[in-house]
């Protein structure tokens, strides 16, 4: 008969009544206090002293610190539901039929909204201006994104719709100096279409140099030298040397 495999004994842990469980200490809290001193070494007196001393100072300041870290980490989450609450409200007015009741809507909700909802606002506002052919407001949303952020992928497209407008306006000049400021920024296949526009607008103003050596910059891009763009450009360059 084959040997029974015997299990192995694993002790269980003993639960502590917390009714009958007796600290291994005791003294009073002054003694212990001593014999916690008598343990430091001489080298940690000054410092254990110092401690000593001051326990009532350092104890206010550790739970003026743990109040303060509650009361930022309640701000925090609240922070963080108001912007939830407003994306809300920011998607809700959007989603309505009516252009001109949403630009209204969007003008009252920019001014409570929060700080992060800033940008995408005014791009909004700017979208529904350009429908409402309120070409002056789409202008000044799309500026302030511009100047907020500055040469990153979202500044250049602002930048590029802001000069768009302001030469829809007929402001072909303050269209140049936003070309004129982004184009170093931009990526390679962007700087010919904005060397385009520069042209474009120099001709408008009836600067015709200035409209050759744009085109001429925006060529000096291409690699297919048969590209549309090239050839049009090309033909433009000999209109304007004749």
């Amino acid at each position: 008969m084959a040997e029974k495999k015997k299990t192995s004994e694993v002790k269980q842990p003993e639960l502590v009544n917390e009714k009958e469980y007796q600290s291994p200490y005791t003294g009073s809290a002054e003694d212990l206090l001593k014999e916690m001193q008598q343990e430091i070494s001489p080298e940690a007196t000054p410092l254990w002293q110092y401690i000593n001393d001051n326990a009532p100072k350092i104890a206010a300041i550790v739970i003026s610190l743990v109040v303060l870290i509650g009361g930022y980490t309640f701000y925090s989450g609240y922070r963080e539901g108001k912007i939830d609450d407003a994306k809300t409200q920011l998607a809700r007015i959007v989603s309505k039929n009516d252009s001109a009741q949403i630009l209204a809507e969007l003008e009252q909700f920019k001014a409570g909204a929060p700080s992060e909802l800033r940008l995408a606002t005014e791009l909004e506002i700017a979208r529904f201006a350009s429908e409402q052919r309120d070409f002056a407001k789409a202008e000044e949303a799309y500026r302030y994104v511009m100047q907020e952020e500055k040469y990153s992928a979202l500044g250049i497209t602002a930048a590029m719709n802001t000069a768009g407008i302001a030469a829809h306006q007929g402001k072909y000049e303050d269209a140049i100096k936003i070309y004129e400021d982004i184009v170093s920024h931009c990526p390679k296949d962007v700087q010919s279409v904005v060397y385009f526009q520069i042209g474009e607008m120099a001709e408008q103003t009836g600067n015709a140099d200035k409209a050759v050596k744009a085109y001429q910059d925006g060529i000096n891009l291409f690699e297919n030298i048969n590209a549309t763009d090239v050839i049009f450009y090309q033909n433009r360059i000999k209109e304007l040397s004749k």
